[in-house]
């Protein structure tokens, strides 16, 4: 699977997770609503945001105006969700094959968070140099 693939699989697997766990609270008073309220924002901000990713460089993409397509605030929620779902990534150890797979796809989505930070990294780095 391709860093592309996996980062839009990771979130739309993230958003349908919160959508399943949504459907099973069947609660929603005192702390059960702060959970409620979490999650509808979140499946709504990712329902609303995913159909723009084409993938990892799309984040990074500008408009006809030189605009990003995404600002820094929807940048940095895409990130967050994605490292809340590495955070309850299952691995299946049911079998050898399915451990293998699911650890090797553990192993790539934490080096495309890693990626986004070293960028950052990079760019800090860079803002020194020129100061």
């Amino acid at each position: 699977m391709t860093n592309d693939e996996l980062f839009i699989k990771s979130l739309t697997d993230f958003r349908n997770q919160l959508d399943e766990e949504l459907s099973e609270n069947k609660r929603t008073d005192g702390d059960n609503e702060d959970c409620v309220e979490y999650y509808r924002l979140v499946i709504d901000s990712l329902d609303a945001l995913l159909p723009n990713i084409e993938g990892i460089d799309s984040l990074y993409e500008v408009d006809d105006d030189g605009e990003p397509i995404f600002s820094e605030e929807e940048f940095s929620f895409l990130i967050s969700c994605l490292e809340d779902y590495s955070e309850v990534f299952v691995v299946d150890g049911r079998d050898e094959e399915s451990l293998k797979r699911t650890e090797e796809e553990h192993s790539q989505l934490a080096d495309i968070i890693f990626e986004f930070y070293d960028d950052e990294d990079d760019e800090e780095f860079d803002e020194e140099d020129s100061d």
